[in-house]
């Protein structure tokens, strides 16, 4: 026969008597000694160290319980967030695992005190655990009003029966709110470390992109992921790049880098492992899941071997490794998945707790606002040639006006004026682009950047330096590009020549050619490049020099190559690019 404690529900809205009253009344000259001894157990509970692990605040609090009631054991159950589900939180002088009939019996009792939130007495308990069960309402307040509660049950199990008057309920009511307190002490403190850690997060990707330009994901990850694996306990990390089309994974970098199951450099095609297209293709699917998670910031594998989502091939990998869950968080640029970060839960840790995906998720968003600030440093860096054409030119046709000259020159330069303003709004609108692949005179387009470089010198006073050019008057020679992007690699190259060439002066040429399917540019300037550029040049590993970090990764998103060579005083760079071979190419 199970009941709800304390009088019947038309009295409780009608309280006459004070907890001191029910003291006096029910223990007379006791009321003293007995409202000492409950404050002492009052104090003991708000006494319990909240900087340790949930369960263990929990296993303290039951252990007070059970020695204050004279009782035989407890167990703790908490509601899951999101799925609504009961967990067994801990349990306390229970050796060994509860029979499913009492596990059952025990979801029905706590289930019951977390809906009503009132303490509930029972005497039909299984009779492994006692002849009398007491549960009580557990509540840990959230302090933000983005989260919600956390409520649970504490069950203390009795081997005799003892009476529940109002006085006990009341005491162990208050009790059990304190237990509350404590653990929300907990929360809070959690809340404060999780903080501390996205500060952390802030400082340290922000320091390393500034000191390393240019820098990529797969760099700034490896940057990254050793400190971040201190504060947080990662113990298995790998990053996948995706391919524009969506298709394609291929796993770029790896942590622990030794001794650990990265295959560096696989490529994964979506449809065959379902877990990362959904992952990276999320459709609006949100919802907790016995097995797995879906929100809109991360994929959460609570269970490898269980998920529909994961591949016979890859439960088996996750068994093999001690793989207990698995975590997905997509990393966007430009309107798309262009990443994924995965974390991996092994043996020492076997779940990931709230706190740990707020902190890396919020890690996958500071990745994408620093490759958002790098991408605008690179775009700034690129409008100094057009910049100063626009500035130059526009006090040349100033002059002219003022002068009343009208002539061929006063076109050609209005003409300059426009397409380097065009130019400056395009760049500013590649920001956020959607690339577009045309067709691309190269000869044109050559001609013309080498023209603007000539003006360029022209307007800083560069006079002692001796341009020359070869086969710009060529045509026909095409490749499939975004016009914008073989703009900036040739203005970045012709502005390296230029401050390499230095003050004294001295010579930069530059020369078209065709070699089969590829098309051959060749800017040459007297002066010296540092052996260490060179070094990184040739193994793609440029985080010097930002223009040299663009003009790379622009020449390997065209699908061509960079080389740069040193011979005596002249320094020599080569760009190769396949060519296009379409309608009229």
């Amino acid at each position: 026969m199970r009941r709800e404690s304390g009088p019947p529900e038309s009295s409780r809205t009608q309280v006459k008597e004070t907890l001191f009253d029910l003291l006096g009344e029910s223990l007379g000259k006791n009321a003293a000694h007995v409202f000492e001894e409950v404050l002492a157990i009052h104090s003991r509970l708000g006494s319990i160290e909240h900087d340790q692990s949930w369960k263990s605040i929990a296993y303290d609090a039951a252990q007070i319980f059970v020695e204050s009631f004279g009782a035989s054991g407890a167990t703790g159950l908490f509601k899951e967030q999101g799925t609504g589900k009961l967990r067994r939180f801990f349990s306390y002088r229970f050796i060994g695992s509860i029979p499913d009939a009492a596990k059952g019996y025990e979801e029905e009792v706590s289930l019951e005190v977390i809906e009503r939130g009132l303490p509930i007495i029972s005497d039909c308990v299984p009779e492994h655990t006692g002849t009398m069960t007491f549960g009580l309402p557990i509540t840990i307040r959230s302090t933000r009003d983005i989260e919600e509660d956390i409520r649970g049950a504490l069950l203390i199990f009795f081997d005799h029966c003892p009476d529940f008057n109002p006085l006990i309920v009341k005491v162990a009511e208050m009790m059990a709110g304190r237990v509350g307190e404590v653990l929300a002490r907990r929360r809070i403190l959690n809340m404060h470390r999780v903080a501390q850690k996205k500060e952390w997060i802030v400082e340290k990707v922000f320091s390393k992109i500034s000191i390393e330009k240019g820098v990529k994901m797969k760099d700034l990850f490896s940057l990254m992921v050793e400190e971040l694996a201190d504060i947080i306990r990662v113990q298995s990390c790998s990053l996948f790049s995706i391919s524009e089309d969506g298709r394609e994974a291929l796993l770029e970098a790896g942590w622990p880098e030794s001794g650990s199951y990265h295959s560096i450099g696989k490529n994964f095609k979506l449809s065959d492992h379902p877990y990362l297209g959904a992952a990276i293709n999320r459709d609006g699917l949100a919802g907790d899941f016995e097995n797995e998670r879906f929100h809109e910031n991360y994929l959460l594998i609570k269970n490898p071997a269980e998920s529909s989502l994961l591949t016979p091939s890859m439960k088996k990998f996750s068994e093999q490794h001690g793989i207990h869950s698995i975590l997905y968080i997509p990393i966007s640029t430009d309107r798309r998945v262009s990443y994924l970060l995965v974390f991996d839960a092994l043996e020492k840790k076997r779940i990931f707790s709230t706190g740990d995906i707020e902190v890396l998720t919020f890690f996958g968003k500071e990745l994408t606002q620093a490759l958002e600030i790098e991408k605008l440093d690179d775009i700034l860096h690129d409008f100094k040639n057009p910049a100063i054409a626009v500035a130059g030119f526009g006090r040349r046709v100033k002059k002219m006006a003022e002068r009343g000259e009208n002539s061929e020159k006063f076109l050609a330069y209005l003409d300059i004026i426009i397409k380097e303003g065009v130019r400056l709004q395009e760049m500013a609108m590649s920001l956020y682009p959607v690339a577009r692949l045309e067709p691309v005179d190269l000869c044109a387009v050559v001609r013309d950047r080498f023209k603007i470089n000539r003006e360029a010198l022209g307007e800083q006073g560069l006079t002692n330096i001796k341009l020359s050019a070869e086969g710009l008057d060529c045509g026909g020679v095409k490749i499939l590009a975004p016009q914008i992007a073989i703009e900036r690699v040739l203005d970045n190259l012709f502005n390296n020549a230029t401050k390499a060439i230095g003050a004294a002066g001295g010579e930069l040429s530059t020369s078209i050619s065709v070699e089969r399917d590829t098309a051959v540019i060749k800017i040459s300037n007297t002066g010296e490049l540092p052996e260490y550029i060179l070094s990184r040049l040739r193994t793609a590993e440029v985080t010097t020099g930002r223009g040299l970090g663009i003009v790379k990764r622009l020449v390997a998103n065209m699908g061509g190559e960079v080389v740069a060579e040193q011979d005596e005083d002249q320094c020599v760079f080569t760009l190769r690019l396949p060519r296009y071979r379409g309608k009229g190419g």
